[in-house]
């Protein structure tokens, strides 16, 4: 949390919990457990007992924030209460492996305009680094539900990161080319 002359930075973490195990992630203590409702009502009232703000920008990551879509929408109703009247941005850190319609018209609700996506590569690079038991090609299923999120909720910009690395820095081009030819005219970046 930082709070400055007139406005508030909250970045928040609802569970630590994800459902991949990349090998580069600084999170080393991946846990099931998710945000209390103990600790929400600790971040409300610390945060209504803040006077002369005039905005509030919250960062949601984890582990996978959209794991924990009800912790989330929870506490930005308790910050809403607390902050009466206050805008709100807010943003999100996420694999994408859980965007579906649902978790994306929570993210409308709780005014995200901004979404970091990572894609480690090409295919056969990203599913080397980020699968599950129930899904092997990970990649395909981010790239659609980016489809599906330009759809649903245009406003949200979306900015795909890329960790590169000695054996997938040759694809960056590759995957920046088609980052722009699947999405061109669309509200998102590399």
């Amino acid at each position: 949390i930082r709070a400055e002359k007139h406005g508030l930075i909250l970045t928040i973490a609802p569970t630590m919990d994800c459902c991949f195990d990349c090998h580069y992630c600084f999170e080393r203590t991946k846990s099931p457990v998710y945000m209390s409702e103990n600790i929400m009502r600790g971040i409300a009232k610390f945060v209504s007992s803040l006077e002369g703000i005039k905005l509030t920008k919250i960062t949601w990551f984890g582990g996978e924030p959209l794991m924990a879509v009800p912790q989330m929408e929870k506490l930005y109703r308790k910050l809403k209460r607390g902050l009466k009247g206050v805008p709100f941005q807010s943003s999100i850190i996420t694999s994408g492996f859980h965007l579906n319609e649902p978790n994306i018209r929570a993210l409308q609700r709780m005014k995200v305009t901004q979404m970091q996506i990572t894609l480690d590569g090409m295919k056969d690079s990203h599913n080397k680094i980020k699968f599950t038991s129930e899904c092997d090609d990970a990649f395909s299923r981010v790239l659609e539900n980016i489809d599906l999120t330009t759809t649903l909720a245009p406003e949200i910009h979306i900015v795909i990161r890329t960790n590169l690395t000695k054996t997938n820095a040759h694809e960056y081009e590759a995957l920046q080319n088609l980052v722009f030819e699947r999405f061109g005219g669309r509200n998102v970046a590399i």
